[in-house]
């Protein structure tokens, strides 16, 4: 009985050893075997338009910071805060009371020094006229005119005087240097101002037209440089609110900047509406011109992978995977430089089952 036991328990052994190896070694189904459903794409031979992008800061044209010339006391202000002026607008009036009283002095001694002047003028002459005949020394002949010369030197220096208080006189009107958008204003009647005191007592930003600054890719400088020669390079800027702005390449910088790799680049907008504020970050484009008959595919058709990007292209119903060279992304497209004639279909979507030579069923809404 004992041995019939231990017979039976070997041959159960032995039966689940051999359905354990049949496990194992049968042919095993991948879960979801069977084509992968998969929505695609043609490939396409275009004309596309050859443009670079890059995010911009709007900065003014120009940007001047008013100040006073001389020490004084604010007596009018013309301006508000936001207020758009013209080159030559009366902004400040400074109080000019001493100035003039200093001016009429300085007049006062002109008319003084000339008097004096003419006195000796008149009398080196008579001096002369005596020494001619004899009744005077030349000794005293010098001696005149030297009291004239020195006198027209004093005469001089107070006109020199008499212009230089002048000068400061206007110095009292504060007009604007540029036509442009007044900042905040730092003073209110009443306030004393320094001359050429640190803090200003306006800026005002020139804004019509505007600069946007932008840093371009190194890789970009051959075909800027080229569309740059052929003439004016055509610029937009996209911003929140409204239609883009058209503007122009104005240069680009003499240097790579080690550091990011990017050249410096200014691009001009008349921005006669104002609707472009120093400080706005911009969508600029530059158009450089049209690529010629471009091979594209939707952007969402590229993947990228250790060895590079790659697409699948759909061929007799499988995926095939294909190396691409990318040279540029352009409104939702890929350009191809390398790995696509311009002919295939390209899957995009349901990118994450396929593998190269998976079998594909494509979707019926992208059957013709």
């Amino acid at each position: 009985m004992k041995k019939t036991v231990i017979i039976l328990i070997l041959v159960a052994l032995t039966a689940a050893l051999g359905w354990r190896v049949y496990n194992l070694n049968k042919p095993k189904e991948k879960p979801g075997d069977g084509p992968v459903l998969v929505r695609v794409a043609a490939a396409q031979r275009k004309d596309v338009p050859l443009d670079v992008s890059a995010v911009g800061t709007i900065v003014p044209y120009q940007t001047v910071a008013v100040r006073a010339r001389l020490d004084s006391r604010i007596d009018k202000a013309l301006v508000h805060g936001g207020d758009s002026v013209k080159e030559g607008d009366l902004l400040f009036s400074l109080d000019d009371r001493a100035l003039k009283a200093q001016i009429s002095e300085a007049e006062a001694n002109v008319a003084r020094d000339r008097a004096q002047e003419e006195n000796l003028r008149i009398q080196h002459e008579r001096e002369e006229s005596l020494n001619k005949k004899g009744f005077q020394t030349q000794s005293n002949v010098d001696q005149a005119l030297a009291a004239w010369e020195a006198q027209k030197a004093t005469a001089a220096a107070s006109a020199a005087a008499l212009q230089n208080l002048q000068v400061q006189l206007q110095y009292t009107q504060i007009h604007a240097p540029i036509s442009g958008r007044i900042g905040t204003v730092s003073v209110t009647i009443g306030n004393n101002v320094k001359a050429n005191d640190t803090q200003p007592i306006v800026t005002i930003n020139q804004i019509r037209p505007v600069w946007a600054q932008v840093s371009l890719p190194q890789r970009d400088i051959g075909i800027l440089r080229a569309a740059m020669a052929k003439g004016v390079v055509p610029a937009s800027a996209a911003h929140e609110g409204g239609e883009a702005e058209k503007g122009k390449l104005d240069y680009i910088d003499n240097a790579v900047d080690e550091t990011t790799g990017t050249i410096a680049a200014r691009v001009l907008f008349d921005n006669e509406k104002e609707v472009l504020w120093p400080g706005m970050f911009v969508d600029v484009t530059l158009t450089l011109g049209v690529e010629k008959q471009a091979v594209t595919v939707p952007e969402v058709a590229v993947q990228h992978g250790p060895s590079g990007d790659f697409v699948f292209a759909i061929e007799d119903g499988k995926a095939q995977r294909r190396p691409v060279k990318v040279g540029r992304m352009a409104g939702g497209e890929a350009v191809i430089r390398e790995g696509l004639k311009g002919d295939e279909q390209v899957a995009v979507d349901g990118l994450m089952k396929l593998e190269n030579g998976v079998v594909v069923k494509i979707s019926l809404q992208d059957k013709t």
